[in-house]
């Protein structure tokens, strides 16, 4: 169904993910990005590994968008060299099968209520990794993670329920952070993106 998808859209913004892309609230994807026909592949647990065998097999075979939004990495039990590498194969790929496309990698959001999570430390380290996927010619990194810490370190239940998928708000947080790169990015001609 998301191949059939993918093949039959036209969109000039994608956002690739796993279920923290999946899982926009409608309102704020509508009020931010519904002007760019914007397709949302995230899939639900996915890790960076499952976003690339996807990738690499025929989800994507027509888009050529203006800009990917790539957010993954949060469910990856692997350290965070490990997935690094996998975000900047995907980013790779992204910039060989669609080269006049800007790709916006998104510094993964940080997790668990208690700033002393091990799966926070982890997001952290991936992200000072992946900021060097970046060229900012083609390639752009985005770390907003410090929009939904609280100044003690602490990760509310009104920010993340769970200590790791957002609350509506939360979506409205997050859209309002990246829409200005985004909108940035989106405003560039097309022309301006080859090689």
């Amino acid at each position: 169904m998301l191949q059939r998808l993918a093949r039959d859209q036209v969109s000039d913004l994608v956002f690739i993910g796993d279920s923290i892309t999946m899982r926009w609230h409608r309102p704020t994807w509508a009020s931010l990005f519904e002007a760019y026909r914007p397709l949302n592949l995230g899939m639900s647990g996915d890790q960076t590994e499952n976003v690339l065998w996807r990738l690499q097999n025929g989800h994507l075979p027509r888009l050529q968008p203006r800009l990917y939004v790539l957010l993954i990495g949060t469910n990856n039990p692997h350290p965070a060299r490990e997935v690094a590498a996998g975000v900047a194969m995907i980013v790779q790929f992204l910039r060989q099968t669609s080269p006049n496309s800007h790709v916006l990698v998104l510094g993964v959001l940080p997790r668990g209520a208690d700033p002393r999570n091990s799966g926070r430390a982890k997001n952290a380290a991936v992200n000072a990794l992946i900021r060097t996927c970046a060229d900012n010619v083609y390639v752009h990194f985005l770390d907003v993670s410090a929009d939904f810490v609280e100044p003690d370190g602490t990760i509310s239940a009104e920010t993340m329920p769970d200590g790791l998928h957002l609350s509506p708000a939360s979506y409205e947080r997050l859209g309002q952070a990246i829409y200005p790169t985004i909108r940035h990015l989106m405003a560039l001609p097309r022309a301006s993106l080859r090689q």
